[in-house]
């Protein structure tokens, strides 16, 4: 490489260093107009983005140049721009000192017209995501500056591929804060507390309704039993409740005259060791309806506490879904409860009573391969054939 590279090279390092520090569009845009004359000097200088599948710009930064030009361009020069042409076709940097005609370089002199004079040479360098063009980043001199080089070229043209990189790693990481805005705004909406963990315990998320469902000690003392039988038993789904003598603490939680405590169900997030955690007021005095259950709701109640479907629990037990509602539906008859997560707080109360139903462990159970989803196989416990009542 020439002289005019090494130059730019020795500026090159912290260019990129503050560029791909850069955590939104404007840090990346301020970082490229402040290295870039340093690198490739210039007169004039222009980034341009783009709306998506058009050539119309949504984004503009420029110095140099009057907003008359830039107006002018973009009604009357960019169609009959020849550098542009080239670098919307190939997505390569083009010079128009070096890679253009004769007659593309009489149809360039333009720019000298619309730009009073100002502009007589110029580098363009595509922005560029996943092959499709995105904008520009363009430089230019005017007409007694010494022309383009082809380290010139070069040098913008590794500016405008790392500023490429810079520009989809801020696109993504905008569009991803904009979706967990909306997941959270959404859990806040909800009557429902829920929260998030983390493998040790540690608060990642919890909504505005979790933020005053009730004391923070049992709060964290129904996670942490939850998250012991998460880790312990290989349950997917755990439930616990927190003592009913402290129930006036959760008058935020949806409730009835009939429920008492809070319940706390939470889910282990496969391959992510966060567990997902939904807080409600536990139903009460529904342990001496237990008993009425029989053997086939109480072995169904137990699929549900473990946190398997209606379509996984036919699987297990060789019945019918609409067999497996119907039975669901006598349980929650029974029990006076209204859904599965009210099921499974139930039975974690009379659990902690000591009045549950006989533990699903205590059937006699022989293993079942589910391979329903192809390839990804999983072995579920069911009730041996030889023990069912006829």
């Amino acid at each position: 490489m020439g002289t005019t590279s090494r130059v730019a090279n020795s500026a090159l390092e912290p260019f990129l260093l503050a560029l791909h520090s850069s955590a939104s569009l404007h840090e990346v845009l301020r970082t490229c107009a402040q290295f870039a004359n340093e690198l490739v000097p210039f007169h004039a200088y222009g980034w341009y983005q783009f709306k998506p599948d058009t050539v119309e710009p949504s984004v503009v930064s420029a110095r140099g140049v009057s907003d008359r030009f830039l107006c002018l361009y973009e009604s009357e020069g960019r169609g009959r721009d020849p550098v542009f042409a080239r670098v919307a076709a190939e997505l390569t940097t083009i010079s128009s000192d070096h890679h253009l005609s004769a007659c593309e370089r009489r149809s360039f002199k333009f720019q000298r017209d619309i730009s009073s004079g100002r502009i007589a040479r110029a580098i363009q360098a595509p922005l560029a995501i996943a092959g499709k063009l995105q904008g520009s980043i363009n430089v230019a001199r005017d007409p007694n500056a010494p022309a383009f080089t082809p380290d010139d070229s070069e040098c913008l043209d590794v500016i405008a591929r790392h500023a490429s990189i810079a520009l989809a790693r801020t696109q993504r990481e905008s569009d991803l804060g904009r979706r967990c805005s909306l997941f959270e705004a959404t859990l806040d909406v909800l009557g429902l507390p829920f929260v998030l963990t983390g493998p040790d315990g540690d608060l990642i998320f919890a909504n505005r309704a979790a933020s005053v469902a009730g004391n923070a000690s049992d709060l964290a003392a129904g996670l942490q039993i939850t998250a012991d039988m998460l880790a312990f038993d290989q349950h997917r789904v755990a439930t616990a409740i927190v003592s009913g003598e402290t129930s006036t603490k959760y008058s935020q939680l949806p409730n009835d005259p009939k429920r008492a405590g809070m319940a706390v169900r939470s889910v282990r997030l496969d391959g992510t060791g966060v567990i997902a955690s939904f807080l409600y007021a536990a139903p009460r005095d529904t342990a001496e309806a237990l008993p009425s259950l029989t053997r086939r709701e109480r072995e169904i109640s137990q699929f549900v506490v473990r946190g398997l479907s209606n379509a996984d629990i036919a699987l297990a037990t060789s019945i019918s879904r609409n067999t497996v509602k119907q039975h669901l539906k006598h349980v929650f008859e029974k029990l006076q409860v209204s859904s599965r997560a009210e099921l499974a707080a139930a039975v974690a109360r009379a659990g902690a009573t000591g009045t549950a139903c006989a533990p699903l462990e205590a059937l006699p159970v022989k293993p079942f391969l589910d391979d329903r989803a192809g390839d990804r196989a999983s072995v579920v416990s069911v009730p041996s054939r030889s023990r069912r009542r006829p």
